[in-house]
């Protein structure tokens, strides 16, 4: 197979899960094709420390936000703080941000406010989105259709649903966020349909790692090393050579973020 470049679209590498061996991973990424990484925050903390990290590493970037789980967490004070963070040179998305009932509706309403604020400030900062929607697709689509999307719109994150839904996002100009989840499903599963169907231009690859391990893997800790399997099994599913879809991945990604091309930062493209 030729050579790939495959450009982690969601990843989470500040947590306690890479302690013991981050800097290891980290360094053995390129050499295995992974060219670029995108870190996602979770709760707000996570924001100074993934950007402590991508000044480490020339092909590191970062999403500011807050996980919808964590925004209980969150005040003013610190949502003014993740502002100033996306003039930082490496932050290039805003997210994740969006809904998450999978557990229960409690933060729903909170969940709902910081959401339309953190649309509001990608909307003014024109920088595409991380979004994370889970057992929330119908508020999901209704939040975001009450707002001027960037003109990046961005990515939807562990995309999970059905066609139809997906062809929604595509005219809203998202791009689905494909990682290793989809491997655990049952062969007449919604996602697989869509994902069998939806164009190639429509895909962006990610782990989400520590999370979703793709099937068959070892280890029960989920990295990007693992992209190329999960990269294998989608183009199996679509019937699509994996050069060829590793490429179109690649591309799409940097329709979404124009700042990063070959793994280096392009500066100017906001």
């Amino acid at each position: 197979m030729a050579e790939i470049r495959i450009f982690e679209t969601h990843a989470h590498y500040t947590l306690p899960d890479f302690d013991r061996d981050r800097e290891e991973l980290l360094g053995a990424l390129p050499g295995a094709g992974i060219a670029a990484v995108l870190n996602a925050a979770i709760d707000f903390e996570s924001n100074e420390a993934m950007i402590a990290l991508a000044k480490q590493y020339p092909f590191l970037y970062t999403a500011a936000g807050v996980h919808p789980k964590c925004v209980d967490a969150l005040d003013e004070a610190k949502f003014r703080a993740i502002t100033e963070m996306l003039d930082e040179e490496r932050v290039i998305a805003v997210g994740e941000t969006g809904l998450d009932y999978h557990k229960g509706t409690q933060l729903m309403n909170a969940q709902k406010y910081w959401f339309h604020r953190f649309l509001n400030l990608a909307e003014e900062k024109n920088m595409p989105l991380v979004i994370h929607t889970r057992a929330a697709m119908e508020d999901t689509l209704a939040i975001l259709r009450e707002h001027t999307l960037p003109s990046r719109a961005g990515v939807i994150h562990c995309f999970n649903d059905d066609y139809e839904t997906a062809q929604i996002y595509l005219e809203m100009g998202f791009k689905l966020g494909v990682g290793g989840a989809f491997t655990k499903d049952a062969p007449n599963s919604a996602r697989l349909d869509a994902l069998r169907r939806v164009p190639r231009e429509a895909i962006v690859l990610e782990t989400d790692c520590p999370y979703l391990i793709p099937a068959g893997c070892p280890g029960g800790r989920n990295h990007s090393l693992y992209l190329p399997v999960i990269l294998r099994a989608l183009a199996e599913l679509r019937g699509e050579r994996e050069e060829e879809l590793a490429e179109a991945a690649w591309e799409n990604t940097l329709a979404i973020f124009p700042e990063m091309k070959g793994g280096e930062h392009v500066s100017g493209n906001r």
